[in-house]
């Protein structure tokens, strides 16, 4: 099933903040560089960001994300 998750301060929040560790934690190991910023970010310093995830959900368990932000153009 996908869902979008838009509250980060839940139980999907924080599957969805382990899910990003570890997919940072991936590319880093493959580049060489370990300060990738959301690699050292908090589940605290996640929670308020402007993202919205849709989610691919197995049962209750998050299999897989992608996110978008809106950005406003003023023209």
């Amino acid at each position: 099933m996908i869902m979008k998750i838009r509250d980060l301060d839940s139980d999907y929040g924080k599957q969805l903040f382990k899910l990003q560790k570890e997919a940072y934690k991936v590319e880093a190991d493959m580049i060489g560089f370990t300060h990738i910023t959301p690699l050292l970010e908090t589940y605290e310093q996640f929670i308020p960001c402007h993202e919205t995830f849709l989610c691919y959900l197995k049962g209750d368990a998050l299999a897989g994300a992608v996110s978008f932000q809106k950005k406003m153009v003023k023209c």
